[in-house]
């Protein structure tokens, strides 16, 4: 009879064991999964941000482009009135 009590005892402490070592897994699994969402998140704002300082900064470029082309034109016919 001890020998089938041992056998019991030590079923239900590799049972218990199996079930924490489930547990420590799925935690281990939370934590890895967590901060890399949120990285992945904030990376994905970061690079949504970035798209839109872009696009203002092409559309402010556009305006000095067209400035400079007005400017050269004006520069143009400045020297001509002086020739």
């Amino acid at each position: 009879m001890a020998l089938i009590d041992r056998v019991h005892d030590t079923g239900r402490v590799i049972g218990n064991l199996s079930n924490r070592n489930a547990e420590l897994r799925r935690q281990i699994e939370e934590i890895r999964a967590g901060p890399a969402l949120e990285a992945v998140v904030a990376t994905e704002q970061r690079a949504s941000d970035l798209e839109a300082e872009a696009t203002h900064l092409r559309s402010k470029l556009k305006v000095a482009e067209e400035q400079n082309k007005g400017l050269q034109v004006h520069l143009k016919a400045t020297r001509a009135e002086f020739r």
